[in-house]
């Protein structure tokens, strides 16, 4: 399943080799013309963040795919054209601004919890790395990456400026691996943890709109403008495969099973495919009256070995730390020579926070389950239901025999020879 941004948001799902749109959310009239430019599901999917460019963001319920509904519009910030959720919470939202601003947004308190930065043009493209102690911030003029300080509750300081980029995307599942792509088709993948940067061979000849990973770490896949789609081997940066299509490409995603990527193009078309099997495309045709700004695939389940790296790594921004016991606590436990008992108070704060995380891991679990299970059952339903039919009208002709006349009969096996020529 996934969604998909022109001037309305579409949910979309892939059943049995086909494309079908399950809701279409629109804004107000005022608005209705102004195109989605960012849209982001939170962790477990039940809401996607979405911003009109230059307007107001907007947060969606989209927990029943066929009903979506508006929860809150963040009045807080205006003329945002980006946005993004944290990768392991609903509660924090990165927001920029037109004029350069990057704030965090507090979904509960619903007000903006600090400042990051202020740049000197709009912000265009914001991404979470994948244990939320990165931000990738794109400007009109240049790439920022900002890491969050170890004990400093939350505040993200500068770590490095790279060239201006067009498209940027953290790795689903290696932390530290950062792709950027440019307005002249290089993309360059690059290793924040050593510092190393690979230029992969220029496949594109115009800007690069899209990048993607699967989160098995053998694929990277990217879109660009020139109407090309380039896979290449994740290892080796090699290019396996390249191919044409018939519109420039705006946005791309791939699924979190691997198995999937969308593609969205400048007349309104959504592509899906198969990643081994790129020949056959799923078409969407006319899927938006204009331009896809967006597509997005729903998260995957939490992965708990993640949940665990995150909560306990010492060299993880997301680490529990020493902010989350008050400096007046701090005080207090030193002045009495207690330090002891702030590393126990500290150890157990620790523990809590991954058991809470472990519950949130083990709900996201049920929650998807209960999604599939129910799909497998009314889809079962279904065949069961035609299965009984074809039964009943089976049994529908017996019965003519112990109920019916000698011309009912008749008629009946008149009928049955007449189909069973129509077939020959």
């Amino acid at each position: 399943m996934f969604a998909s941004s022109g001037t309305v948001l579409k949910i979309q799902a892939i059943d049995q080799n086909q494309i079908e749109t399950l809701s279409t959310f629109g804004l107000p009239k005022l608005t209705r013309q102004l195109k989605i430019a960012q849209i982001s599901w939170c962790y477990d999917n039940s809401y996607i963040a979405m911003v009109q460019e230059g307007s107001h963001p907007h947060i969606v319920n989209v927990k029943d795919k066929q009903n979506i509904s508006l929860v809150h519009t963040i009045q807080a910030l205006r003329n945002v054209t980006a946005l993004t959720f944290k990768n392991n919470t609903k509660r924090y939202i990165a927001l920029g601004t037109q004029y350069g601003e990057v704030h965090v947004y507090d979904t509960k308190s619903r007000s903006l919890q600090k400042k990051i930065d202020k740049f000197d043009s709009a912000i265009r493209i914001l991404e979470f790395s994948l244990r939320d102690d990165m931000l990738a911030i794109a400007t009109e003029n240049a790439l920022f990456v900002y890491i969050e300080q170890i004990g400093s509750n939350g505040e993200f300081v500068r770590e490095m400026m790279l060239p201006a980029c067009s498209a940027v995307r953290f790795h689903p599942s290696l932390n530290e691996i950062l792709a950027f792509g440019t307005s002249d088709g290089h993309v360059t993948i690059k290793d924040m943890a050593k510092d190393e940067e690979t230029v992969v061979g220029q496949r594109h000849t115009d800007k690069v709109t899209g990048i993607a990973f699967t989160p098995d770490k053998k694929v990277m896949v990217t879109a660009g403008s020139d109407k090309k789609i380039c896979i290449f081997d994740f290892i080796s940066k090699e290019c396996l495969f390249r191919m044409n299509i018939h519109n420039g490409a705006t946005s791309l995603d791939i699924s979190w099973d691997n198995q999937m990527m969308a593609i969205g193009l400048e007349d309104g078309t959504v592509y899906v495919y198969n990643i081994r099997d790129p020949l056959k495309p799923l078409i969407c045709p006319n899927s938006h009256n204009g331009p896809v700004h967006k597509v997005a695939f729903e998260r995957g389940p939490v992965d708990v070995e993640q949940v665990r790296h995150n909560t306990l790594d010492k060299n993880s921004g997301t680490t529990l730390n020493d902010s989350e016991i008050s400096e007046c606590q701090v005080e207090q436990i030193f002045s009495r020579g207690d330090g002891e008992k702030y590393q126990d108070a500290l150890e157990a704060r620790m523990e809590e926070k991954l058991r809470k995380e472990m519950l949130r891991m083990v709900k996201s679990h049920m929650v998807y389950l209960e999604r599939k299970l129910m799909e497998h059952c009314a889809k079962f339903q279904e065949f069961m239901d035609s299965e009984f039919s074809s039964l009943h009208t089976a049994m529908a002709r017996w019965d003519i025999f112990n109920l019916g006349d000698l011309p009912q009969i008749a008629q009946v096996i008149d009928s049955a020879d007449v189909k069973s020529s129509v077939r020959k």
